[in-house]
């Protein structure tokens, strides 16, 4: 079994919503996005995060992921910094 890629900048993103008391739930890379993030403040939204370092794009999973779920009303984010994070899950 392949272990997963995980962007660099994703651990420092988990410590800071766990620090403000969101709830992170990490999926597998067949869900097309990284993770559940339950914020006490703004709700439910898919969290997939990106490395500003590198050059990135969307793979075609999460795309047609991001598309599903802002189908049906839900929120599906891609992040990039520890600040948007916490800005969307009301903590900013």
């Amino acid at each position: 079994m392949q272990a997963q890629k995980r962007d660099a900048n994703e651990p420092a993103i988990v410590q800071a919503l766990r620090g403000v008391g969101c709830i992170w739930i990490p999926m597998d890379r067949m869900a097309g996005f990284d993770a559940i993030v339950i914020s006490p403040r703004t709700g439910t939204h898919m969290f997939e995060i990106k490395d500003p370092a590198k050059k990135w794009a969307l793979t075609p999973a999460e795309q047609k992921r991001k598309q599903e779920v802002e189908s049906t009303g839900g929120l599906y984010c891609v992040v990039l910094t520890v600040e948007q994070a916490l800005i969307i899950a009301g903590y900013m």
